[in-house]
């Protein structure tokens, strides 16, 4: 009965997560979004703030990950249909980069040269985002709720200053299914 419950609590997890992430990156948009920046800024005009993700829609690791993008915009929508951002709707452009690091490149290039975002947000994978951190904190794009248990990303804010994790790191989720095999 106690597995039970507990596998229960683990599936709600997901949801509470996805809102306090939702909740955080519209904070961390309206204290990067100030209306001095205007139209200077790529991404941002006096109408609209265009995000960027890249995320899994298909391939292996599809399953799950294909829905971030789809709980993000639905939460973005509430947050437009209140007024948006400062008076600004948040668009978001997601590209499928099938998890192959490969690929990310290609479709992060699009996501800054031909989509213009502003910020990059719950971008997905460790392997896939190594191949663009770098190019993304050179270019001072912010790079928000990296979805990778990669602590590098996370503990090195002068290597990555532009990086902001939002899940907790590989070591300490394996310290807590250690503890919950333990039970």
């Amino acid at each position: 009965m106690n597995a039970v419950k507990n596998r229960a609590s683990l599936s709600r997890s997901p949801r509470k997560s996805i809102a306090v992430i939702s909740v955080a990156l519209a904070g961390a948009l309206a204290l990067t979004a100030m209306p001095a920046q205007g139209a200077s800024t790529p991404g941002v005009s006096d109408t609209e703030i265009v995000l960027g993700m890249q995320l899994p829609q298909t391939g292996t690791a599809s399953p799950g990950y294909n829905k971030v993008d789809d709980a993000m915009r639905a939460y973005f929508d509430y947050v437009n249909s209140k007024g948006g951002v400062y008076g600004r709707k948040i668009t978001l452009v997601a590209k499928d980069d099938a998890y192959k690091a490969g690929l990310t490149v290609s479709t992060a290039s699009a996501l800054i040269n031909k989509d213009k975002v502003f910020a990059m947000v719950g971008s997905v994978g460790t392997q896939t985002h190594i191949s663009v951190i770098k190019d993304l904190n050179r270019r001072g794009i912010p790079d928000l709720f990296v979805l990778s248990g990669y602590s590098g990303f996370y503990t090195d804010p002068k290597k990555y200053p532009t990086t902001f994790g939002s899940l907790g790191t590989y070591v300490v989720e394996a310290k807590i299914i250690g503890k919950y095999i333990n039970r």
